[in-house]
């Protein structure tokens, strides 16, 4: 025996006054070098007389160990691949039952095990199988050498430790090793000790169910049987489940006797994939026992159950969960396209949990040519899906986003947070591919990272335009782009005839470590395109040589592209980093060849690019940030969706479709009637608000808004005294008269 601590010891359990038997067990672990050997696996064992068995315990092997002499036991929560859960346990009933245990603990000094420790338990049962009742409080190792003391006082019963989760820890899915370690030394139990034989008591005949592998959408069911005694109150059953995996059909159950044998129905019905945990507490008064319940839902083979729904306009499959992505993204690899099937986001969506799923729609395969498509409508309803890390490499695992391949789909109200995608080339946020269709009111936040490290074509929202044209309105980018060559903000490359761009905001960095890259589109292999009411506020750095070339809002269009290639009330603000001669500040007019050019009403930063360029009018920053260079962008359009407010987007003007621009609460009523002449420089218009204004309108009683715009001043300002109810009919005459004012 070891001095200090045992004296210690006797110390203390002479002070308890406790009769000492030669039933009195106590292990030193002096031996536990030959007792229990140096590994972790599934060990039988006899120690000091009795027969223990245990998983994930050694003895002392080195000098992170702790010990009291020369011998203790390391326990390891997490042991890397692990068969079982981590246990210590004795397995035949000590002799003289079970008093008082103790032990002293610290924990093992790895780094791993130092930085992170778990909750344990000690518990008892008088069952061959099961009966687990814990005794005593939870203890965590720290660094400092404590001491474990509980009592059960039961006869004829056996004693383990235990992790404080065990009904729930996922061992199988463990891949740390070496971490949650303890050493433990100096174990003593006394005989146990005569004590009252009414006190209640519910034990269950098992302490954790496991279900097994069960489908989706299908369910199993098992039972619980449990005896209780001397209760005087009915017995009641409570699960703590986050997924809503399991179920029970009563809560409650009432018995004539106080003593008995009882049983509960238990079922799993789960409705995402993975491994599914929960605690039942069965209870009466103050005495309760718990069971641990544990299921893995799996999926069948070829199906593909969503959150709900029938994939009709009316009835559209609901995507709730990671799981439902995934098996979308299973599903369309299985070529299911979802032509003329609809699906609709319920809610924001973490994919921290779903690992390795391919791209909605992919071409990979050997030759990188096996192209499954997606072709439904997927509405994500405004909600954003985060933390989804696409990453691949190999030229057959390219084209990498969300959606990987669509064909004539639409994509739309889609936010994407905190997410990665990267493969050897064809990569984005949204749409890796898209032979047709549209996106609109998409979103790729700041904290998203897209690379194409090794080949062509990244961007931050849909990489490449081919076979159909494609339309985009009304998206922002904010992501990181890089490429080897041909980066764009909003679409890396075109090779269709139709595709358009309205209404769309790059504020991401883009970097072609080649050549070609543009804020809002960085190549144009053929076909026409038309850029409209679009602004670059991002970073564009690339290397433009002899062949290459770099846009504000359009890198290079290819000298045998017939166009027309569009770029109207535009803008970009964005610092343009090029080691090269090829460079614009809105787009390459001039490429040696037979394509047609048509640039109007476009502006770009002249405080960043100072050299005088033909493809647009500079303006600079302060001007920029301007009520006036609103009007500008809007070019006398009456529905010009250009809109400015100080305090937002840094003070450029944005299109109306996107983000917010604050509402005045400076409204007042300044003329019960107000006609403006008609002369050339004035132009009058009540517009066609949105829903959300309209209910902003009506909450301002007997007040309307009429915006008149004034040419060269650029003053605006509201008045007016109809009814605000009238608003809702968004159908207004009104007679305007004003002199002409300045600020």
């Amino acid at each position: 025996m070891k001095k200090k601590l045992a004296l210690a010891t006797f110390i203390f359990f002479s002070s308890l006054a406790l009769p000492v038997t030669a039933d009195n067990w106590t292990y030193d672990f002096e031996n536990a070098s030959k007792d229990i050997g140096m590994r972790t696996n599934h060990l039988e064992m006899n120690l000091n007389g009795l027969a223990w068995k245990s998983y994930g315990v050694c003895c002392n092997k080195n000098n992170k160990d702790w010990h009291n002499g020369k011998g203790s036991a390391r326990i390891c929560g997490r042991n890397g691949t692990m068969a079982e859960m981590p246990y210590f346990e004795m397995t035949e009933a000590k002799p003289g039952g079970i008093g008082t245990v103790t032990f002293s603990y610290h924990i093992y000094n790895n780094w791993n095990s130092q930085k992170k420790q778990t909750d344990w338990i000690v518990q008892v049962t008088q069952s061959e199988n099961g009966g687990w009742k814990k005794i005593g409080s939870a203890f965590k190792p720290t660094s400092e050498v404590q001491t474990f003391t509980a009592t059960a006082n039961l006869k004829s019963a056996r004693i383990r430790i235990v992790r404080a989760d065990y009904q729930t820890f996922d061992y199988a899915g463990n891949t740390e090793s070496f971490s949650e370690c303890f050493n433990i030394d100096d174990m003593n139990i006394t005989d146990s000790q005569d004590v009252l034989s009414d006190l209640p008591d519910i034990t269950l005949a098992k302490d954790v169910i496991n279900f097994g592998q069960v489908y989706k959408g299908d369910s199993k069911t098992d039972t619980l049987r449990f005896t209780f005694k001397n209760l005087t109150a009915p017995i009641s059953f409570t699960i703590n489940d986050e997924t809503s995996s399991f179920s029970i059909p009563v809560t409650e159950q009432t018995h004539e006797e106080k003593s008995g044998e009882s049983l509960v129905e238990i079922t799993y019905a789960p409705l995402s994939y993975g491994n599914h945990t929960a605690i039942m507490t069965v209870s009466s008064g103050e005495t309760q026992s718990t069971v641990g319940l544990q299921g893995n839902c799996i999926r069948k083979p070829g199906e593909f159950k969503y959150s709900g729904g029938t994939g009709t306009q009316e009835d559209p499959f609901l995507i709730t969960r990671p799981d439902d992505i995934e098996d979308l993204s299973i599903a369309v690899d299985q070529r299911n396209d979802y032509k003329d099937k609809f699906f609709k986001m319920t809610n924001n969506i973490d994919m921290t949990k779903i690992k390795g799923m391919k791209p909605i729609g992919n071409n990979f395969g050997a030759d990188g040519a096996d192209i499954k498509y997606f072709a439904g409508t997927f509405d994500g309803c405004g909600f954003t899906i985060s933390n989804l890390k696409m990453e691949f490499t190999g030229g057959a695992q390219i084209a990498v986003a969300l959606f990987g391949v669509i064909q004539n789909a639409i994509i739309k109200n889609v936010n994407i947070n905190n997410s990665s995608f990267s493969a050897d080339a064809l990569t984005a946020g949204l749409v890796a591919t898209a032979m047709g269709g549209d996106v609109e009111n998409c979103h790729i936040g700041s904290n998203v990272t897209i690379s194409s490290p090794k080949q062509y074509y990244a961007s931050g929202l849909v990489c490449g335009a081919f076979a159909n044209a494609v339309r985009i309105k009304d998206c922002t980018s904010a992501a990181t782009v890089k490429s080897k060559s041909v980066a764009g903000g909003i679409l890396a490359a075109n090779n269709v005839a139709g595709t358009s761009i309205n209404r769309c905001v790059n504020y991401g960095s883009i970097t072609a470590t080649g050549d070609y890259a543009g804020g809002i589109v960085g190549f144009i292999d053929d076909g026409n395109i038309i850029i409209n009411d679009c602004a670059n506020m991002g970073s564009i750095s690339a290397q433009s040589g002899n062949t290459g070339g770099t846009g504000g809002l359009l890198g290079l269009a290819a000298p045998s592209v017939l166009g027309p290639v569009v770029i109207s009330n535009s803008y970009n603000a964005g610092m343009i980093n090029v080691s090269g001669k090829h460079v614009s500040p809105i787009t390459l007019i001039d490429t040696g060849g037979g394509t047609q050019f048509n640039v109007t009403n476009s502006f770009y930063n002249s405080d960043l690019f100072t050299d005088t360029d033909a493809s647009g009018t500079p303006i600079a920053t302060a001007d920029m940030k301007q009520a006036d260079f609103a009007y500008k962008l809007n070019a006398n359009r009456l529905d010009g969706p250009w809109r400015w407010a100080e305090n937002t987007n840094d003070g450029y003007p944005m299109p109306s479709n996107i983000g917010e621009i604050p509402k005045s609460d400076k409204m007042v009523l300044v003329a019960d009637s107000i006609t403006i002449p008609q002369y050339a420089y004035y132009h009058v218009f009540i517009k066609e608000y949105t829903p959300q204004m309209l209910e902003y309108m009506a909450d301002k009683e007997h007040r309307i808004a009429v915006k008149y715009e004034v040419q060269p001043d650029g003053i605006l300002e509201s008045y007016g005294n109809q009814n605000s109810s009238n608003w809702r009919n968004q159908r207004q005459s009104a007679s305007v008269e004003s002199k002409r004012r300045h600020s």
